[in-house]
């Protein structure tokens, strides 16, 4: 259900750029992704994992130049990395979705961007659990959505 709805929404939006955003509880960065991979987990059933789209591509990767990304964000004071891959759940299901409508449209490019929990959430998980996680606060996590999509709008107007 979440692949047709997510197509439906895509193509009645028909996006230019796609910025998906998951949290990491264990990043003390934003984790920019550059890999989506044909893999779903069922943590629900027999915890198997399963092809998101039979007969398709094993992986997409972001045409982005994602460590590009990664050093404005940093040089503009929030830390940020490149990651492999959003792994084997519905972060990777969304962004194997994305690339893969990207690739099909043809003027598209995605993201995934993996954040930590907000500074208030992990007051509260802290409190609740007596475990820490990294955090960031909500407005720093704001700023780095908007920093990428800033990068974004130049990368997109540079001379080809």
């Amino acid at each position: 259900t979440v692949p047709l709805l997510y197509a439906q929404i895509l193509q009645q939006i028909q996006p230019q750029f796609i910025v998906n955003l998951g949290l990491a509880a264990e990043t003390p960065v934003l984790q920019l992704e550059k890999v989506a991979l044909n893999t779903g987990f069922d943590a629900y059933s027999d915890k198997t994992h399963f092809a998101l789209q039979p007969n398709a591509p094993d992986a997409y990767f972001s045409s982005l130049p994602v460590e590009d990304i990664a050093r404005y964000l940093c040089q503009n004071g929030i830390p940020a990395l490149r990651s492999n891959h959003a792994g084997h759940y519905l972060c990777n299901m969304l962004y194997y979705l994305s690339l893969q409508w990207c690739a099909q449209q043809g003027n598209c490019q995605a993201l995934f961007v993996h954040l930590p929990f907000t500074t208030q959430l992990a007051a509260q998980i802290c409190m609740q659990q007596h475990r820490a996680y990294p955090s960031l606060p909500q407005p720093v996590a704001e700023q780095a959505i908007a920093l990428i999509i800033d990068w974004y709008l130049k990368y997109v107007q540079q001379p080809a």
